[in-house]
């Protein structure tokens, strides 16, 4: 904007400057001149140059002030003509909330057995066990070596393990427990003399009954029960690979001297293993490397 004024105000300042020198001249000059004294042609002379003076200075500032005002004039004529108007802010969309997917349907133990082709559980059902009580208790499960499917279990109401078995029964499984049938009868004590049904891992066909009267041998080779030993004993553990050695457990009395016991002729006699902290055994186990040693609890 300086620079158009300064450029629009030449010009005009040297018409200004030839007229005031006019105007100097002619007075010098002319007649009208003639009568006016020194004084009063001095007078004369700086009021013209005063005049000139005031006349150069609004020309001077009016020059960047149209151009201003040209310039804000043709800014408002292009705005009018594109329509531009001032852009306003606009509001971002709300970011989309993520929808959780539903869980993957679980697939059931029946369907994934059948998929891979294996056996699929069965439920067991009181209908499927041929018993009588309302109220049971599995005292023992045994497991069969060597027979697959065959399993072994004594059921009874009895809560205490520590007291015979009130209305035994002795069941017997040959499918994995799919289904369930009475095992071999023919025990020749009361119900309520049975403490326990063991294996005889010697021979994974032959049973043992802990009884009240005395320890009972089965095996499917005869198909019956036999006395082994007339001592009262709770449970039955024969080594394997020896069937004359043969740990067992008394039950539990106040007085019993030894808990724990231990025959190395197939029940024919007996020698108490002393244990100084107890009076009972719940469980008795016999190492598979070391028949000398055995386990209770």
């Amino acid at each position: 904007m300086n620079d158009v004024a300064k450029v629009a105000g030449k010009p005009q300042r040297s018409l200004l400057f030839l007229s005031t020198v006019l105007c100097l001249a002619l007075l010098a000059l002319t007649g009208c001149g003639s009568g006016m004294s020194d004084d009063d042609k001095e007078i004369a002379i700086a009021v013209a140059l005063t005049q000139t003076a005031a006349a150069v200075e609004p020309t001077l500032a009016a020059t960047p002030t149209a151009a201003s005002s040209s310039d804000a004039t043709s800014a408002e004529a292009t705005g009018a003509e594109t329509g531009a108007e001032e852009p306003t802010a606009t509001a971002a969309p709300a970011e989309p909330t993520a929808t959780p997917l539903p869980a993957e349907p679980t697939a059931t133990t029946a369907e994934v057995a059948a998929a891979d082709g294996a056996p699929t559980a069965t439920p067991l059902t009181a209908a499927g066990l041929p018993v009588t009580q309302n109220r049971l208790k599995v005292r023992t499960l045994l497991v069969a070596p060597g027979e697959p499917g065959a399993l072994y279990a004594l059921l009874t109401d009895q809560v205490d393990d520590r007291a015979p078995a009130t209305n035994a029964q002795f069941l017997t499984s040959l499918d994995f427990g799919v289904t369930w049938q009475a095992a071999p009868s023919g025990l020749p004590v009361a119900e309520d003399c049975l403490y326990n049904i063991n294996m005889d891992y010697y021979d994974a066909t032959a049973l043992y009954a802990s009884t009240c009267q005395g320890i009972y041998r089965w095996s499917k080779a005869s198909g019956a029960w036999s006395a082994v030993a007339d001592q009262e004993t709770r449970m039955v553990a024969v080594v394997y690979g020896n069937a004359n050695l043969i740990w067992a457990t008394r039950p539990v009395t106040d007085t019993a001297a030894a808990p724990v016991i231990l025959s190395q002729n197939g029940g024919q006699s007996w020698q108490e293993i002393p244990m100084a902290h107890t009076k009972g055994v719940a469980a008795l186990n016999i190492s598979p490397r070391d028949s000398q040693s055995g386990y209770a609890l």
